[in-house]
């Protein structure tokens, strides 16, 4: 499972290494903020790509259309137990998070290229680049936005130091930072 809600999926295309919102997706309505004019798109108008779409921010997802596999409920509640306990082993647990912080560069893992380049456990205030998984950047008690924006920087930092990429942000950077 991914957490979160469908609208937020769809805007950002979310997924796992199993799949994408885009692959399920017919169509998206939405309301314009400014004037509560509804649209209506067609997969293609969605203009989805790995972790982005081309929904507009001033619009709110309000039904999409889903075309899903159906399965037998025993089969699907094994699949679900399986990757449940996978994605238990190895990501963090009780903490809060932002889950995956940055994408995944093409063909490599953002998790790799950061524990690789000694960044695992690094810490700024109670900001944390998780010990259990280096893409996931933790709170180990009251870390604050600016904790979490120096964290990252440093990381990214670091990344393009020793790898020579620059990592992208998975997560959305709302508001401004007092």
């Amino acid at each position: 499972g991914v957490p979160g809600s469908v609208g937020g999926g769809l805007i950002m295309n979310a997924g796992t290494y199993l799949g994408e919102f885009t692959s399920v997706v017919t169509w998206v309505e939405s309301v314009r903020l400014a004037d509560a004019t509804p649209v209506r798109r067609d997969h293609a108008a969605c203009g989805f790509r790995y972790r982005a779409s081309d929904l507009p921010p001033d619009e709110l997802v309000v039904r999409a259309g889903l075309t899903l596999r159906p399965r037998p409920r025993a089969e699907a509640d094994a699949e679900i137990r399986e990757l449940r306990a996978r994605r238990a082993a190895r990501e963090p647990k009780k903490v809060a998070s932002n889950g995956s912080t940055f994408k995944n560069p093409p063909g490599q893992f953002a998790g790799r290229l950061i524990e690789s380049a000694g960044c695992k456990g690094w810490q700024v205030g109670d900001a944390v680049c998780s010990p259990v998984h280096a893409n996931w950047l933790v709170s180990s008690g009251r870390a604050t936005c600016a904790d979490m924006l120096t964290l990252i920087d440093r990381v990214r930092d670091r990344v393009r130091e020793v790898h020579g990429l620059t990592l992208e942000l998975e997560v959305k950077i709302l508001g401004e930072v007092l």
